[in-house]
């Protein structure tokens, strides 16, 4: 009966966190367009180029080998289907990494169910503004990136999942260029885990493996000198804390208010930085076992921040409004950090609403925590509110456009008279356009 419980539990959650996502922009899924990188890379390359062997392709300088064997799955569904198979195998990629945290394994982190359900749904909610990271193929490397730092921050399952869980968290390492950076997470299980050692170190060589032959390296930092590498390292760092204040500001008061702020009052954004890591720092202190979550958090905060400036430079990654991927996870960090406190600080002040025992809550605790997790939840609503426009950021004609044009290439695909090396071309709207080399499918 608990395991049925469970199972509705998070099906409603899953289901929950669709329906956000769905309204957000629905003709996002009803009427995908193949916006930027997904039209004129991912599709045309895989249409034209289908051995197997593509899903180990380089794009960008590294291999995205997830987003590719969405690519390589999705041109083999019917030809109408393409584009919605680019668009909803994404989505189920999201629904993946926002609702992984649910569960139970996730109870040594934070044991109440509720604050880790709303954690989810405030995923699904976040103030981003760009549906690219949610349901497309190309910017799904960042959401196996999330599932691959979620996936080892927790001991392997001692199920029959183990090995399915230690095989898909392999796959994920070959998925972003970033994977690196969860060395540490899977070096602390090694000394920790002492039954799955071997499968650690094979994952940690892993990790190694695909940093020297998976990823491209270009030197965007550095100088004539190691002083000067030093030098441009140190000013990286600094940077790193200051766009970590300013991604905790607009993961907290959405992007009108940061951008208001970034262009009248840029001092708020050190202001509201010093004063999450005060009340991290208090409960920290006042709380043990809460110490290595915000460990990992904060490590993964700093990171991937520092790593994105020295892979792609200043302009992009201090841009958070055009660069949002660079720090995507960060704001997801947050927005669970901003839960965390919330469920932890009353204890921290001595306030009885957080008791002990793991897992058992008060009444007047919990009356507690629905309360602000629903003004929360229906402030992060709210703030969506009107933010649609650019939360959708495609043309709305193409989506008919790109519609069109594979009903085209259906019809081609039928003919006995298709001229060898001719093209089917679509313009867009302020988007590249879409051309493929014709060919009878097979």
């Amino acid at each position: 009966m608990a395991i049925n419980k469970r199972f509705v539990q998070w099906s409603a959650l899953v289901l929950l966190i669709f329906i956000v996502i769905f309204t957000r922009a629905p003709e996002v899924l009803l009427l995908p367009s193949l916006q930027a990188d997904d039209g004129i890379h991912v599709f045309e390359y895989f249409y034209e180029n289908r051995g197997p062997e593509h899903i180990l392709r380089f794009k960008a300088g590294y291999i995205p080998m997830v987003a590719n064997i969405v690519g390589y799955l999705s041109v083999r569904l019917p030809t109408r289907l393409i584009p919605y198979g680019m668009a909803w195998l994404p989505l189920v990629i999201t629904l993946a990494a926002y609702s992984l945290l649910f569960s139970a394994r996730y109870r040594s982190w934070l044991e109440s169910d509720l604050s880790r359900a709303v954690t989810c749904l405030l995923f699904a909610l976040a103030p981003l503004s760009q549906f690219l990271l949610l349901e497309h193929t190309d910017y799904s490397i960042w959401n196996t990136l999330l599932l691959l730092i979620l996936m080892s921050v927790t001991p392997l399952p001692r199920s029959k999942w183990e090995y399915p869980w230690w095989v898909l968290t392999n796959v994920l390492v070959w998925s972003h260029p970033l994977t690196i950076l969860v060395v540490p997470f899977q070096g602390y299980l090694l000394f920790r885990d002492k039954p799955n050692r071997i499968l650690y170190a094979l994952t940690i060589l892993n990790l190694l493996l695909h940093m020297v032959f998976g990823v491209e390296h270009a030197q965007a930092l550095g100088g004539p000198s190691f002083l000067a590498a030093l030098g441009s390292l140190a000013k990286a760092a600094l940077w790193s804390v200051y766009i970590a204040a300013q991604t905790a500001f607009r993961a907290a008061f959405g992007p009108q208010l940061f951008n208001w702020a970034n262009q009248q009052m840029p001092l708020l954004f050190p202001c509201w930085g010093l004063a999450v890591a005060g009340l991290t720092l208090l409960v920290f202190i006042r709380s043990p076992r809460t110490r290595l979550p915000l460990i990992a958090l904060f490590y993964s905060i700093l990171g991937l921040t520092f790593a994105s400036i020295v892979g792609r430079g200043y302009a992009e990654t201090t841009d958070l409004n055009g660069g949002i991927r660079y720090t995507y996870i960060q704001h997801l960090a947050f927005l669970a950090l901003f839960v965390f406190l919330i469920y932890r600080l009353p204890a921290s002040f001595r306030v009885s609403t957080v008791p002990a025992v793991e897992g058992k809550t008060t009444s007047r605790g919990r009356r507690w925590s629905i309360i602000v997790f629903t003004v929360l939840i229906g402030y992060y609503a709210a703030m969506n509110i009107g933010a649609r426009g650019a939360y959708q950021y495609a043309h709305p004609e193409n989506g008919k456009i790109v519609r069109e044009f594979f009903q085209t290439l259906e019809e081609a695909e039928k003919r006995d008279d298709i001229e060898e090396g001719s093209y089917l071309t679509a313009e867009r709207i302020n988007d590249w356009p879409l051309s493929v080399k014709l060919s009878k499918r097979k």
